[in-house]
């Protein structure tokens, strides 16, 4: 009942302990991280293109994107 309540469905907790994270998202993170976020954009959208339902893609766009709107 608690992991239904945190992710939602059992898809999501299927991909959180059973998915291995993608390459594009973790390369993706590290040019985040690095500050080269047209980089880090296009190797989420690969992720993105891999797995439209992939969470951490999805997240991590997101954060991107809200990031690039306050620095405006």
């Amino acid at each position: 009942m608690i992991l239904f309540i945190a992710f939602g469905c059992s898809n999501d907790a299927d991909y959180f302990f059973n998915k291995t994270i993608s390459k594009q998202v973790v390369e993706g993170n590290k040019a985040l991280m690095s500050g080269d976020y047209s980089k880090a954009k296009e190797l989420y959208k690969l992720a993105l293109v891999e797995n439209p339902h992939d969470p951490l893609a999805l997240n991590n766009m997101a954060e991107l994107y809200a990031y690039a709107k306050s620095i405006r």
